[in-house]
């Protein structure tokens, strides 16, 4: 898919089909991320990519409770789960999470995948049920999540949204 094409067709994808994917495809999802710019060139951004089905509940589970979003709460039950942490210290550590994840979602897009950014991690990382689960996904105690995001095969076709085009002051 052309980039433009995946830029104007893009959209959130929030019910998935339980087929996996393969990991050549995740790969790709990653390298996307990895090849975005970040503050000063520091590249401290790390993705943690989670396929354990078990451990992915286990940490919307945690992250529900903690969020106040039940116990219900399961990130839209993707195969395949992405965390995007950086240096909690690092004052560019969102926008290098940000401009990772909106690569990742772009090139998901082009592969055909759906994703969506689930944001709700990082407000709640740092409270004691949540972080037992990051470190044991091997998560550095300085790293704080500060996006996610979920993908794997659109279960359907999605919600098309018109987007808002009165944005823009030529000066």
């Amino acid at each position: 898919m052309e980039l433009f094409e995946a830029i104007r067709t893009r959209h959130s994808v929030r019910a998935y089909d339980a087929k996996p994917v393969d990991r050549s495809l995740i790969e790709q999802v990653v390298e996307a991320g990895i090849l975005a710019p970040t503050g000063m060139n520091r590249q401290t951004r790390r993705f943690t990519v989670i396929q354990n089905r078990e451990k992915m509940d286990a940490l919307a589970h945690a992250v529900g409770e903690a969020a106040g979003r039940g116990p219900g709460y399961n990130f839209y039950d993707p195969p395949v789960f992405i965390l995007v942490s950086d240096q909690e210290d690092d004052p560019n550590g969102l926008a290098n999470c940000a401009c990772a994840l909106e690569n990742m979602m772009l090139a998901a897009q082009g592969l055909g995948l759906g994703a969506v950014w689930i944001n709700q991690i990082g407000p709640v990382c740092q409270q004691p049920a949540v972080r037992a689960l990051l470190t044991e996904m091997r998560l550095a105690p300085d790293q704080k999540v500060y996006g996610a995001l979920s993908l794997g095969w659109p279960a359907g076709e999605g919600k098309k949204i018109e987007k808002n085009r009165d944005v823009v002051e030529w000066v």
